[in-house]
C-alpha cells in the first residue's frame, strides 16, 4: 500500500511539473512554448540585489508597524497589522526590524505605492541611503534618501516630480531606520 501511495505520488508530481509555465531562469529548457522568448531569458540579469530563498528555510515573523510616507510626511502612529516573514539569515540579532507600507509615490519606480519596506531600527543613514525620518515637532515621517548638509538633512526623493525637503533646527527630525528590504505583493 505504502509503495503505491508512493509512485501514485510520484506520478502527480512528474504530471504537475509538466504542467507548470514558470520557468527557472538559471535554467533555460530546450523545449520553450513559442510565446516566450529564449534571446530575451538569455540576456536577462537578475538584479543585484534579488535575494532567492528557500521555501522551507527558517522564517522570522516581523510585524508591521502602519504606514510611511513616500511623499508628504504622514502622522506617524504605530499601529500593529500583522507581521509579514523574513528570512531569518537576513536579519541581525543585534536590531530591531519592522515593516511599514508605503503611502505615496515619491520613492517610484523603486519603491512603489502600496509596497512594504523592512526598516532596520538604526539611530542614523549614510549618505544617499533610503531612511525612514521622523519630524519632532509634528510627529510626521517619510522615506526618503537621506543626506547630511552642514545644517539640516536633505530628503530627497526617487521620483524627480518631488521637491527636496530639509530638516533644519526649526523643523527638527530624527533618522528611526534605514530601509533594508522591499516586497511588492501582487
Amino acid at each position: 500500500v505504502l509503495n503505491t501511495a508512493t509512485n501514485q505520488l510520484d506520478e502527480q508530481n512528474q504530471e504537475k511539473k509538466k504542467e507548470s509555465k514558470v520557468i527557472p531562469i538559471n535554467k533555460i529548457p530546450d523545449d520553450l512554448p513559442p510565446y516566450i522568448s529564449r534571446k530575451i531569458l538569455e540576456n536577462f540579469i537578475m538584479p543585484s540585489n534579488t535575494m532567492e530563498y528557500e521555501p522551507d528555510e527558517d522564517m522570522v515573523d516581523v510585524p508591521i508597524l502602519g504606514r510611511i510616507a513616500a511623499g508628504l510626511p504622514l502622522d506617524a502612529v504605530e499601529n500593529f497589522d500583522g507581521t509579514r516573514p523574513v528570512p531569518a539569515h537576513f536579519l541581525s540579532s543585534a536590531r530591531d526590524y519592522y515593516w511599514l507600507m508605503v503611502d505615496g509615490h515619491s520613492m517610484e519606480p523603486k519603491i512603489p505605492y502600496g509596497a512594504y519596506v523592512l526598516i532596520e531600527a538604526v539611530p542614523d543613514v549614510t549618505d544617499g541611503t533610503i531612511g525612514a525620518v521622523l519630524f519632532q515637532d509634528d510627529c510626521q515621517a517619510t522615506l526618503k534618501k537621506v543626506y547630511h548638509e552642514i545644517d539640516c538633512l536633505r530628503l530627497v526623493s526617487i521620483n524627480k516630480e518631488f521637491k527636496d525637503q530639509f530638516a533644519t533646527q526649526d523643523n527638527p527630525a530624527a533618522v528611526i531606520g534605514q530601509a533594508v528590504k522591499v516586497e511588492i505583493d501582487l
